[in-house]
């Protein structure tokens, strides 16, 4: 796998072939956003740029465990490339007014910078101007957006297309369309993630839209962003298929096995192994100096691995 040590910005799960093949180039995944979130999303109160920018800066968290996130932002109307952080705390709504503060900072900045370009003498060599930003572990790509907001013409401007992925960038979330078309376009990198990862994480944006655009004054982290299906498989799927339990309790079911195959090995540990007679004779004998030491029914006792033999370090 290719070293991304020198990648700014938060960093995400390294998710790749289990058997150990790593995979190369650049992959891609889309999922069309329903229009009924997209129409959503049209008529929440806060910009439609600032929820998309919270929903990833969430997702980014919740892949992370990071509280404060950092990743690279290309907002739309051609505006430059940048890196945003992100604070995860309060409401989605708090996350709103955080994140329209930093793009009021922002454009700020910009006009600033405009400003002082306009006003420079044109006879003076210019300068080389700000450093541009070091490559991101994941790329927002809001520039391929036509129509962000409501607005005279908007339905009419033409959908464009998003650039070419920049160098290094593990994972670019990229949304492109117009109006209430919108598309969630996944570009990624194969020797970082593997798509079924890419998959989930894109449904993980739409959730996250989701829950923001329902509900902004609830705590952000009150619901997850794991799907149902997904949910499912983890307490259930991959647990195996499930087996009646026994009506007997684990003591009980150890003294009928070791009455019925004594000299089986129970336990191995190194070189050394125990039968199931050996193990039963040497938990009676921890049992009987219990009871000396006066120890009652249902007491709790720490368990020490005393009997075991031990090696140098």
């Amino acid at each position: 796998m290719s070293d991304h040590g020198a990648l700014a910005g938060t960093q995400i799960p390294r998710w790749t072939n289990a058997a150990g093949r790593v995979s190369s180039g650049v992959g891609e995944y889309v999922l069309p956003v329903p229009p009924e979130l997209a129409a959503r999303l049209r008529s929440f109160q806060a910009a439609r740029q600032t929820l998309l920018f919270v929903a990833h800066a969430k997702v980014l968290g919740a892949l992370s465990a990071e509280s404060t996130v950092l990743t690279g932002y290309l907002p739309p109307a051609g505006a430059p490339l940048r890196q945003r952080g992100l604070r995860l705390t309060g409401t989605w709504q708090d996350l709103l007014d955080q994140a329209e503060q930093t793009e009021h900072a922002e454009q700020a900045d910009q006009t600033e910078q405009t400003e002082q370009t306009e006003q420079a003498d044109p006879a003076q060599t210019p300068e080389d101007g700000a450093e541009a930003p070091e490559p991101a572990e994941t790329l927002l790509d809001l520039s391929g957006l036509s129509g962000l907001d409501d607005g005279a013409g908007a339905e009419d401007a033409p959908a464009a297309t998003p650039p070419a992925d920049l160098d290094g960038v593990a994972l670019r979330v990229v949304y492109a369309g117009r109006g209430d078309d919108l598309r969630l376009i996944m570009r990624f990198r194969r020797d970082v993630v593997e798509s079924d990862f890419v998959a989930r994480v894109a449904g993980y944006h739409l959730t996250a839209l989701r829950l923001m655009t329902e509900n902004p004054h609830a705590p952000h982290d009150a619901r997850g962003l794991l799907s149902a299906d997904e949910i499912d498989m983890q307490l259930h799927r991959y647990a195996g298929p499930r087996v009646p339990l026994p009506e007997a309790f684990l003591p009980e079911l150890f003294r009928i096995v070791a009455e019925s195959r004594p000299d089986d090995v129970a336990i191995r540990h190194g070189a050394r192994h125990w039968s199931y007679r050996e193990l039963n004779e040497r938990a009676n004998q921890v049992a009987h100096l219990l009871l000396r030491a006066g120890l009652q029914p249902e007491d709790v006792v720490a368990a020490m691995r005393a009997f075991m033999e031990r090696t140098p370090a």
